[in-house]
């Protein structure tokens, strides 16, 4: 028994990287303002997105455990010449558009916690500088984590076990917040139960979609692919791919609902919920200055996990993009990482002292994300052909089939409610 544990343990890991990076600080602000707005009327929602997410990283882990040839490679003998460099190039510039996010979410969560000014880090066009203390740690944070990718010897394995810890933290912090909450359970059970709420006039449809999309990331799972090479796992360990992709990918899920019902409880019907510090403030008046620090310490572990692993995703596939080694420790997946970082950490750095807007990069992030993520999932649906034959609980395959297709669908309603919002 204690072997059996043991031995599961020392299994789980690529799932977690994926989950740290997809749940980031824009996961936390969908699913707190979904809540808020929609109460426990879409659970149903998350859950659905975080089971299609399971079956697209499961499937992604057979792609890696069953390919010969990495993504890019293999895309590039099956279709048109720099297929590979353009997959590369998409998902490094997704990864990069929201670097800078998760470097403002650790100053807006610092600041916070430390009795700065409140700011708003997704809704607002630049960032208060407050006394500076939650700049200066951001970039102390960024030094430390470009020197560690270098200094370590063994760095996938560091990584794993970081994007382990903080996950833990995740859990920690915002479960504390949803037991400081009183919940209606019944209400929580309804709201297993598919429903169809009307948004106003279509106002809240695209932070649905936002909430689907941060769940249910393609990008995301895509790096599954890479993940389960690194560790040298191959079509033998696919018991153990499987078990690391439904426990990681379902504590995802478990988080995100926790952040939801924690919003749906305290901050329904209090107008809040456009930005963490709205959130956070809020929860302060509400339940009092502990259950802000715990909400704090949720969004500080999940920036500082989507702050290496979201530009070390961008940085991966760009290398192999390249036709370079797209090993965690190849000096190209290294360079590639470091310049996400450095950019990601400028661009919040001009925006916190007003030098550039950054709401016109969000925007910008919004459009390359539903443009490359049809993209991403026809480059899936290709390698899954090269892979179907004998992959095990293959008829898992069709429904994996219908989850991408719901990713390009998803894609292109974000369009139209993107043109609809501006043309309004």
């Amino acid at each position: 028994m204690r072997k059996s544990i043991s031995e599961t343990l020392k299994s789980l890991g690529p799932a977690f990287i994926v989950a740290s990076v997809v749940l980031g600080p824009g996961s936390i602000l969908s699913n707190s303002y979904v809540g808020s707005q929609f109460g426990y009327s879409m659970i149903w929602l998350l859950v659905l997105a975080s089971l299609m997410m399971i079956l697209v990283t499961s499937l992604a882990a057979q792609i890696g455990l069953k390919s010969k040839d990495t993504p890019c490679q293999f895309i590039t003998k099956v279709s048109f010449r720099g297929s590979g460099l353009t997959l590369g190039i998409i998902v490094f510039a997704i990864t990069l558009c929201f670097q800078f996010t998760n470097n403002l979410a650790i100053m807006t969560a610092f600041d916070l916690l430390l009795g700065g000014d409140e700011m708003s880090v997704l809704n607002v066009s630049s960032y208060n500088l407050g006394d500076g203390n939650g700049l200066l740690l951001m970039i102390v944070i960024n030094l430390f984590l470009m020197l560690s990718l270098y200094g370590s010897k063994k760095p996938y394995q560091l990584i794993e076990k970081a994007m382990l810890l903080l996950v833990i933290i995740m859990i920690f912090g915002f479960a504390l917040n949803f037991f400081l909450v009183p919940h209606d359970y019944w209400g929580i059970a309804k709201g297993l139960l598919p429903s169809v709420t009307k948004a106003d006039g279509g106002q809240h449809l695209i932070q649905l979609l936002g909430m689907v999309a941060t769940t249910f990331s393609i990008a995301g799972a895509f790096y599954q692919c890479y993940a389960v090479r690194e560790r040298n796992w191959n079509s033998n360990d696919w018991k153990k791919a499987r078990r690391d992709t439904m426990m990681g990918i379902g504590v995802l899920g478990g988080i995100s609902l926790l952040i939801m019902l924690t919003g749906a409880s305290a901050l329904s019907g209090t107008g809040v919920g456009k930005s963490l510090p709205e959130i956070s403030t809020m929860f302060n008046e509400l339940l009092g200055p502990q259950s802000m620090r715990f909400f704090c310490m949720g969004i500080l572990a999940a920036a500082f996990s989507s702050l290496f692993v979201n530009p070390l995703i961008g940085g991966t596939v760009l290398a192999d993009g390249l036709g370079k080694n797209c090993r965690v420790s190849g000096k190209w997946t290294k360079g590639a990482t470091i310049a996400g970082m450095l950019l990601g950490m400028l661009v919040a750095i001009l925006g916190s002292m007003g030098k550039m807007e950054t709401f016109p990069l969000i925007l910008t992030a919004q459009a390359i994300t539903v443009v490359g993520v049809p993209f991403i999932a026809w480059v899936m649906l290709k390698l899954i052909k090269e892979v179907n034959s004998g992959i095990p609980g293959s008829k898992l395959v069709g429904i994996a089939w219908l989850s991408l297709l719901v990713a390009i669908a998803l894609s292109v309603r974000t369009i139209t409610s993107l043109i609809e919002r501006f043309a309004s």
